[in-house]
């Protein structure tokens, strides 16, 4: 009798869960939890977040890569091709055509101290004012701050285009050389589609519902063939993993450098025009619910849009309250639910993780009857 195929069981995974199993994040990284902000925090521009994991993907998010029909580009890619100077792009037909000029950031000599001294002197009020704006994650997930990633974003950035009516920001850098990759945390090994030169983009934040992050997108596409390039990646964050695989993003594994199937979280709806849209669907298939546990917090897990309040027993019971002693109860135990479910949800991926090696090691014994 053959063993069941346990390689694509998935109770309870979310997408990014699946990807982070399967090599779809930077580094080392190996299982996804996002950082959920306590709710009496959310308000906190201040707000102290934990250290950072470096196994949870989650932190510099996942490897997601547009590859390019080479013979689009007009030119043969230019090696070491950051030269220190702007570069005027014009977008894709569909985002209107516009002439985009990218500046650049000092040379690739430059230090970091000179980076962030020459940016933050010419940008402190777009710093101050604008970036935190655009950048600001769904309620609940921890926003990209300056404070936090300011520095990093500068040190791997070489050209950069701030929208005149503050509605955007991209970050892009050339990878065309074996430093460049190390520097940004990028595979090394010349496999998949890493066996290219490529644009990468730092960082893409953008107001939502003006249109504005499809033309940042395209003016990164612009670049990468007016370089020759063979294609653009990023690493997403949960929330943001839908567009870009709407923009013809895929996941890929840092391991082969090859895309990695999510079929299972892509759903096809049918458009007014009769055309069949592909929609990720970040948290396909959900966690079971228990009877009797309690109602469950739809919206609640990775990559989810929006965030719906349903309240627990026990956040209810301290809503009904008036004393700031009950309020402050409900946030230790919202803490200890978050800090709960995020252990039993590794405990539930070390098991299905032994379930498919013991198998594996099943499949590969031989004996002999009479």
């Amino acid at each position: 009798m053959p063993l069941p195929d346990l390689s694509r069981l998935s109770i309870g995974q979310t997408l990014f869960e699946h990807l982070a199993k399967r090599g779809g994040g930077k580094d080392n990284c190996n299982f996804h939890e996002d950082h959920i902000v306590p709710p009496d925090e959310r308000d906190n521009p201040d707000y102290d977040p934990p250290v950072d994991d470096d196994q949870n993907c989650a932190t510099e998010g996942y490897l997601m890569y547009k590859p390019f029909n080479v013979d689009l580009s007009p030119v043969k890619y230019v090696q070491n091709a950051y030269n220190g100077k702007a570069i005027e792009v014009t977008t894709s037909a569909d985002t209107g055509s516009q002439k985009i000029t990218l500046q650049p950031l000092l040379t690739r000599g430059a230090t970091t101290k000179d980076r962030v001294e020459y940016f933050e002197n010419k940008y402190r009020d777009w710093i101050d004012v604008v970036f935190p704006v655009t950048c600001k994650r769904p309620e609940g997930l921890l926003n990209v701050r300056w404070d936090l990633y300011g520095e990093t974003l500068l040190e791997h950035s070489e050209w950069y285009y701030l929208d005149p009516q503050n509605r955007g920001h991209l970050f892009i850098s050339s990878v065309d050389n074996i430093t460049r990759r190390k520097k940004l945390h990028l595979p090394e090994l010349r496999v998949g589609y890493f066996d290219s030169n490529f644009i990468y983009i730092v960082l893409v934040c953008a107001q939502a519902g003006a249109g504005v992050g499809k033309t940042l997108l395209s003016v990164a596409d612009a670049v990468a063939l007016k370089l020759g390039a063979d294609g653009v990646a990023l690493s997403s964050l949960s929330n943001s993993a839908g567009a870009y695989f709407n923009a013809g993003y895929a996941f890929v594994s840092k391991w082969d450098g090859k895309p990695i199937n999510v079929d299972e979280w892509v759903e096809r709806v049918e458009q007014p025009n009769g055309n069949v849209k592909r929609v990720l669907k970040t948290t396909m298939p959900r966690e079971p619910v228990q009877e009797g546990r309690g109602t469950k917090r739809s919206g609640e897990f990775e990559g989810d849009k929006e965030r719906e309040e349903t309240p627990t027993p026990m956040t209810e019971r301290a809503e009904q309250s008036d004393g700031e002693e009950d309020a402050t109860d409900a946030d230790d135990a919202y803490k200890l639910y978050l800090d709960e479910r995020s252990r039993l949800r590794r405990l539930l991926e070390n098991t299905l993780e032994r379930a498919r090696r013991l198998y594996r090691q099943l499949g590969e014994l031989s004996y002999e009857t009479e």
